[in-house]
């Protein structure tokens, strides 16, 4: 059987991310792995039905809040788990060239890490 050594477990902080991380820590026992949480803040304007972009007033307000409100939830979730606050990542931009970003420099392991 192959042996992962990092698991990172994708969160997207809903109620069920407690679940999800639970089922990783049982993969990550059985495999002597690291866990990770990851999180990413894909900020996305709204669009009005006829298509047009509605964009907040302040930006940086908006931005402010939705990191400072990602990062505490994050925190709620590995202190829940045990997980090391090292092993959290909050990230901002697109998801899937963050958690490719993330796996291929911020994570150092000869082998590729296993996504949940």
């Amino acid at each position: 059987m192959q042996r992962y050594q990092h698991i990172l477990v994708i969160v997207d902080l809903s109620d069920e991310s407690a679940s999800l991380i639970e089922n990783a820590i049982g993969l990550g026992q059985i495999h002597q792995a690291t866990l990770s949480l990851v999180h990413v803040i894909d900020y996305t304007p709204m669009l009005y039905a006829s298509g047009e972009m509605a964009l907040p007033v302040d930006l940086d307000a908006v931005d402010h809040t939705m990191v400072t409100e990602s990062e505490h939830k994050l925190e709620q979730l590995a202190a829940g788990s045990s997980i090391a606050k090292e092993q959290c990542f909050l990230l901002r931009g697109d998801k899937e060239e963050e958690i490719v970003h993330l796996s291929l420099i911020h994570i150092s392991e000869p082998t590729r890490p296993l996504y949940i």
